[in-house]
C-alpha cells in the first residue's frame, strides 16, 4: 500500500481545529443528544466566541 505524505497544517489552522473539536465535545457533554440542530449551532457559536473566535453562521455559498 502506498503511503501518503501530507504537508503540515499551519499552526493557526491546527489550533482552530483543536478548539473546534474541544468545543463540540464540551457541548456534547453538557447537552447530550436529541436536540434540534439549531440548538447545537447556537451553543457552538457561543462556545467558540467565548474562546475568542469570530464566528459567522449560515453563510450563503454559491454552488457552481
Amino acid at each position: 500500500m502506498m503511503e501518503r505524505k501530507y504537508d503540515k497544517l499551519p499552526d493557526i489552522v491546527e489550533t482552530a481545529a483543536k478548539y473546534t473539536v474541544d468545543s463540540a465535545y464540551t457541548i456534547h457533554k453538557r447537552l447530550g443528544v436529541g436536540l434540534p440542530e439549531k440548538t447545537y449551532e447556537r451553543f457552538m457559536v457561543k462556545e467558540l466566541r467565548s474562546r475568542g473566535f469570530n464566528v459567522k453562521t449560515q453563510i450563503k455559498i454559491p454552488i457552481v
